[in-house]
C-alpha cells in the first residue's frame, strides 16, 4: 500500500471517528459567463456544489463594531480541490464567506469563513 493510499484511508477514518464534529458543509462553486465592459459587471452563475463533510472550531466575533463572526474549516482536500474555486459555503442553512486560506496540503485545508451579522439599532 502506498503512503498517499494510507494517509487518505487514516483521514477517512479520522473523519469518521469525529461522528458529529464532523458536519456537512456544501460549497458553492460559482463561474462567469462573460463580462459587461459598458456596466463593469460580470455574469455570475452557480454552476455546480460540493457536499463535504468538515471540522468547524474557533468560533469568535472578531469586532464589536462590525459584529463579524469567524470559524475554521478543516476539509479534506481531495474532496474540494482548490478552495479559490468556491465562493460561499453553506453552513447551518446560513452563506459564509470564504477568508484566507490558513493551511493547505494534498490532504488537508484548512481555510476561514467569515459572516457579518447586520446590527439594527432603533432610536
Amino acid at each position: 500500500m502506498a503512503f498517499e493510499a494510507l494517509i487518505n484511508s487514516n483521514l477517512n477514518r479520522a473523519f469518521n471517528l469525529a461522528k458529529d464534529l464532523a458536519v456537512d458543509v456544501q460549497f458553492v462553486r460559482r463561474t462567469g459567463d462573460g463580462f459587461d465592459f459598458a456596466t463593469a459587471t460580470s455574469n455570475l452563475t452557480n454552476s455546480s456544489s460540493v457536499t463535504v463533510k468538515a471540522i468547524i472550531t474557533d468560533t469568535e466575533k472578531s469586532s464589536k463594531e462590525r459584529n463579524v463572526s469567524k470559524k475554521l474549516v478543516m476539509l479534506k482536500t481531495q474532496e474540494v480541490g482548490d478552495v479559490n474555486s468556491y465562493d460561499p459555503i453553506n453552513y447551518q442553512n446560513i452563506n459564509w464567506k470564504l477568508g484566507p486560506i490558513i493551511k493547505s496540503t494534498q490532504f488537508i485545508t484548512v481555510v476561514e469563513m467569515y459572516k457579518e451579522a447586520h446590527i439594527v439599532t432603533g432610536k
